[in-house]
C-alpha cells in the first residue's frame, strides 16, 4: 500500500466555493414565489393557483396533494415538503409563516386579509 507523503489541501465546502453566485434551490424559488403571490392577496384559491401560474409555475392538482413545478424542473415539488407553512391547507386556513394573520386569528380579533378568509376550493 502506498501513502501520499504530502496530500493537497482540501478546497473545503462547495457551497462556500460557490459564494454568492449559488443559484436558489427550486424549493427556495417556489417559496418565494408563493409569498410574491400571496402579497398580491387574490381574492380565492383559484385566484392564488391562476396566479402562481402567470408566475411561470405549473400547477397540478391531480393528486392528494398541491404540486407545483417551475420551467426547467424535473419533477413537481409537493407544498407540504416546502418546509414551513407551505401547505395547501395552511394556505386556505391563512396560517401562513410570516404573516401574522395566524396569531391574529388565534387571538379572536377580526382579520380582513387573505390569509384570514376561507378560500373556495379550485376542484
Amino acid at each position: 500500500m502506498s501513502i501520499v507523503e504530502n496530500p493537497k489541501p482540501s478546497r473545503g465546502h462547495y457551497g462556500t466555493w460557490l459564494g454568492e453566485e449559488k443559484q436558489p434551490s427550486y424549493q427556495e424559488r417556489l417559496r418565494r414565489i408563493i409569498d410574491a403571490v400571496l402579497e398580491e392577496k387574490p381574492k380565492d384559491f383559484s385566484d392564488f393557483l391562476k396566479k402562481l401560474e402567470e408566475s411561470s409555475v405549473e400547477v397540478n392538482t391531480e393528486r392528494k396533494n398541491l404540486r407545483l413545478k417551475l420551467p426547467g424542473q424535473d419533477r413537481y415539488t409537493r407544498c407540504n415538503i416546502l418546509k414551513g407553512d407551505y401547505t395547501e391547507q395552511a394556505i386556505r386556513a391563512g396560517n401562513f409563516a410570516g404573516t401574522g394573520h395566524a396569531a391574529a386569528s388565534q387571538n379572536s380579533q377580526t382579520c380582513t386579509s387573505l390569509h384570514c378568509l376561507p378560500l373556495s376550493n379550485a376542484d
